[in-house]
């Protein structure tokens, strides 16, 4: 890996050019249409000290972006939408503006591109499709609503809602609509695609699969809840799975202290569980979501008719006040992972918000069991995740990308111990509501970036790492992007 000294730049900057590394892209959503969240690429950064900040890059120290909008590479190109319409072309070595489009409304969510376009939609209403090379429309289509989820591109399409009810199926080619279906209620969440189906829901709790050829219905099924917004289906073809997450209809407090009596009385350990002791918790947890389906937050689904697999072991957490973080997984291996809480989890056993806390699991997607990261040995504290914040997992080869509150760490696959690689504060692994970091924003030519967030996510904007041109494309806060690289 080149090293290259960090560049800070606003759009108008001069910047240090660089070779383009050859790489993996992500070029949607969660990397795939299926949204997996998993990069084949083995960027895997070492230890806090070895990582570089290469370029930071933020067009105007006014704007931002949406929660969860995540950049997208290809071919060196990465893309981002910002809140004032305004759509970015970088160069992803040099953080480099090629070209900007002025759409006619926020864009709220994260864009795709392929060989040709760049595709998102807006709160105008619109879907648009940009040439790669320069920026330029090729061609919009106007929804009818306005669209605040991400494009999901497959077949040579763009399946995309609005918060109207409809859903479209696009001809990435020329922008003609090859078919529409009526949802009947808002669509807040991005749909994901697998072996010829679509899969989306709305907010009327149905999730829904239809024909990606002709739009047909499949089936439809009512979850329980009060809202998709804001997140995606993901689909695991080898297990004929798709898993959805719902916010659920009581409130967030009451959701995050529910269960507190099948973990403990929420007290953690400061020990490894025995396989018994897991197993009994998982199995606790089981009966209590089963009896009591309102609180269920995790939802897996046969893809061949929607019935539901299996009640898995999973509380809600790490939510944020919103609809909970989905799962991930690695489509090679069959390896996935979430977000869970166990009395004997903890990356941080001092944290002082919620001592049974939460952390990233191992998940089993054929039976729904999970089992904890390591030991509380090698575990450390690299990466601080607490339950009544959002954070979000993507994953490449090397490792778990842990992405919140203005913390970026890493967990290694194997062995599994954390690694911290981006904060607010050079020797804190928290962001709760410290300013001044010298890696990703507390420096001279970003003032705004080193105000105090005041607390909880603040200015941070819970996206998810993007794994791509070897090296990880991660928003720090505010819209402020970073190229981190290993040194």
């Amino acid at each position: 890996m080149r090293k290259t000294p960090w560049v800070a730049a606003l759009a108008a900057g001069v910047l240090l050019l660089a070779p383009v590394a050859c790489g993996d892209d992500w070029p949607q959503l969660q990397h795939d249409a299926a949204r997996s969240g998993f990069s084949p690429e083995n960027v895997g950064l070492p230890p806090a000290g070895d990582a570089q900040i290469v370029w930071r890059w933020h067009p105007d120290r006014v704007t931002s972006v949406a929660g969860r909008v995540q950049p997208v590479v290809r071919n060196g190109l990465l893309c981002v939408g910002f809140l004032d319409g305004r759509m970015f072309g970088l160069d992803a070595a040099t953080g480099q503006t090629r070209w900007v489009f002025q759409a006619g409304g926020a864009i709220h969510h994260t864009a795709a591109i392929d060989a040709q376009h760049v595709y998102f939609g807006s709160q105008d209403g619109r879907v648009y499709a940009l040439r790669v090379g320069d920026g330029s429309l090729a061609w919009v289509v106007n929804t009818g609503r306005a669209v605040h989820n991400a494009p999901c591109l497959a077949e040579n399409r763009v399946f995309i809602g609005n918060s109207r009810g409809r859903f479209l199926a696009i001809n990435a080619a020329d922008g003609t609509v090859a078919w529409t279906y009526e949802a009947g209620r808002p669509i807040e969440i991005s749909a994901a695609y697998a072996n010829g189906r679509v899969y989306c829901g709305d907010e009327g709790l149905y999730a829904f699969a239809l024909n990606a050829a002709d739009g047909s219905l499949l089936w439809r099924v009512r979850l329980r809840g009060q809202s998709m917004f804001g997140y995606w289906p993901v689909v695991m073809p080898s297990t004929n799975t798709v898993f959805y997450r719902t916010q659920a209809a009581f409130g967030f407090h009451d959701m995050l202290n529910d269960g507190d009596d099948l973990l403990g009385g929420g007290n953690p350990v400061e020990q490894d569980g025995t396989p018994a002791q897991h197993a009994a918790e998982r199995q606790a947890i089981r009966n209590y979501l089963t009896a009591n389906p309102d609180r269920q937050t995790f939802w897996a689904l046969n893809t061949a008719d929607g019935s539901q697999r299996y009640v898995a072991p999973v509380l809600m957490t790490a939510g944020g006040n919103t609809t909970p973080v989905p799962p991930i997984y690695d489509p090679a291996t069959g390896r996935a992972w979430l977000i869970g809480r166990s009395r004997y989890a903890r990356w941080d056993s001092i944290s002082f918000v919620r001592a049974y806390g939460c952390e990233p699991m191992r998940f089993d997607p054929l039976t729904g069991d999970t089992t904890l990261l390591s030991t509380h040995a090698t575990r450390g504290s690299g990466v601080h995740m607490i339950g009544d914040e959002t954070s979000l997992l993507t994953a490449d080869n090397y490792g778990l990308l842990v992405s919140g509150r203005g913390t970026l760490g890493y967990i290694r696959h194997s062995p599994e111990t954390a690694q911290h690689i981006v904060s607010s504060v050079p020797t804190a692994i928290d962001d709760y509501a410290h300013p001044d970091s010298p890696l990703a924003y507390g420096t001279p030519q970003f003032p705004y970036f080193s105000i105090n967030a005041g607390g909880g996510a603040g200015g941070g904007v819970i996206a998810g790492a993007a794994v791509a041109d070897n090296a990880l494309f991660w928003f720090a806060r505010y819209g402020l992007l970073v190229r981190v690289e290993r040194d």
